[in-house]
């Protein structure tokens, strides 16, 4: 399949405050914490939600990019998930060839960025709606622990001031640009491609093709780790941290070989180790990029 180009997206003009009393609420959060909101505003004029039977399999919600319609399952618990879907409503824009929708980007035909989207939108729904999100309930439910976790670990490497506002902004262009100052364009996407097949395969488990996962999951784990030796040096060399914080980010790094996540359905397994020679070489290319 074709691959689609990553372009910046149309900008968006709107101070219109949602009248909707949930919408006015995650507004009002969004604000506090200094985000940009003239999407949301935008949105939520014409946002349409309703309750429909089921989605599809072991959904509770979701949210149409093309029609502007947040649909939840009845009797799921609404409130757990309703601010998940505003995010995603909050951080889509379309024009008349294609629809951005937070890190990802997508025409009728192919899309790419919907993994790391995901990923990051819970991470986002975790970190400003705790108090109503599914691990704080009876119900409990994790929800995209992986691709949650990398796109944590993307954050890590360019800044979260930075990420957040790519993200509500639909820049996942802003975003690339910044990820090609520590590898090579071609790995970025690959990257991102990487990302949306474990999402598809092992989280969504639209094929459930395991193997394909982990293979993929094993991709963005060297990824991340090639640009965080880059980031990492890169800013302790420009004191932008301290001995100790470059430390302990460098020794989370060095932990990555061996970490273990939960993947869904299929339990618990382990990523694909790094070869401890590869693993000295990547090192040695990154910090020669530095001299």
């Amino acid at each position: 399949m074709e691959d689609l180009h990553i372009t910046e997206p149309p900008k968006v003009e709107c101070n219109e405050i949602p009248r909707n009393k949930l919408i006015r609420r995650f507004y009002d959060v969004l604000k506090q914490n200094n985000f940009d909101t003239n999407i949301l505003c935008s949105n939520a004029k014409d946002l349409d939600m309703f309750f429909v039977d089921k989605i599809r399999t072991d959904a509770v919600g979701g949210y149409n990019t093309f029609t502007n319609e947040i649909m939840m399952v009845k009797n799921r618990h609404f409130m757990d998930y309703i601010t998940h879907e505003f995010f995603h409503m909050s951080s889509t824009v379309r024009d008349d060839k294609k629809i951005y929708c937070g890190l990802m980007q997508q025409n009728a035909d192919v899309g790419i960025g919907i993994g790391l989207t995901e990923g990051y939108t819970q991470l986002l729904n975790e970190r400003y709606f705790e108090d109503i999100t599914p691990t704080k309930k009876e119900h409990d439910v994790i929800v995209y622990p992986v691709t949650k976790k990398i796109a944590g670990w993307v954050e890590d490497i360019v800044g979260r001031e930075f990420m957040e506002d790519c993200y509500i902004r639909a820049d996942l262009d802003k975003l690339t640009m910044k990820l090609c100052e520590y590898v090579d364009d071609y790995k970025v996407l690959q990257f991102l491609r990487d990302l949306d097949i474990y999402y598809l395969e092992g989280e969504e488990k639209v094929l459930g093709n395991l193997p394909k996962a982990m293979k993929a999951y094993s991709n963005c784990l060297l990824f991340i780790l090639e640009c965080g030796y880059y980031s990492l040096d890169k800013r302790y060399m420009n004191n932008e941290m301290t001995t100790d914080e470059y430390i302990t980010i460098l020794e989370g790094l060095q932990k990555l070989q061996m970490i273990r996540l939960h993947v869904g359905l299929y339990g618990t397994f382990a990523s694909i180790p790094l070869d401890d020679e590869y693993y000295k070489k990547l090192k040695s290319k990154v910090r020669s990029r530095l001299i």
